[in-house]
């Protein structure tokens, strides 16, 4: 991913984060995104232990070929606590993500799309107030 696919995709994840759906949907949302775009990344799906405060029983979420980690759900499981990672990162050592299978990426569907995030794709792309 270049910089200016980053700097893109973190303002995305903001406005993905609001959405109402849990981790399994928020990775299908953010892999549609990336898709789009033409970039790599995997749907992993496991467990995440966070040192101190706890482990999931199961989660989802999209692994970069750099090992770049994009969680947005990892807070709803765990706690909102500066320790449980969330948005775009790299895993700490307190941080053991746990890959127990693989799903496949999914391709960008207008309909999917709009449906999991309830508006389509062009809505979050519209540049916010403060991108003006």
């Amino acid at each position: 991913m270049n910089e200016e696919q980053e700097i893109k995709l973190q303002g995305l994840l903001l406005k993905f984060d609001g959405l109402p759906i849990e981790c399994d949907g928020m990775t299908r949302v953010v892999s549609m995104y990336l898709e789009s775009e033409g970039i790599p990344h995997e749907i992993h799906i496991g467990r995440l232990s966070v040192t101190g405060i706890g482990t999931t029983p199961a989660h989802f979420w999209i692994a970069f070929p750099d090992g770049r980690i994009c969680d947005l759900r990892a807070r709803m499981w765990l706690q909102d606590s500066a320790a449980v990672p969330h948005g775009l990162f790299r895993p700490t050592e307190a941080q053991a993500y746990i890959q127990t299978a693989k799903m496949a990426t999914m391709p960008y569907s207008e309909t999917l799309f709009t449906i999991l995030a309830w508006a389509p794709l062009e809505h979050f792309l519209q540049p916010t107030l403060a991108q003006q």
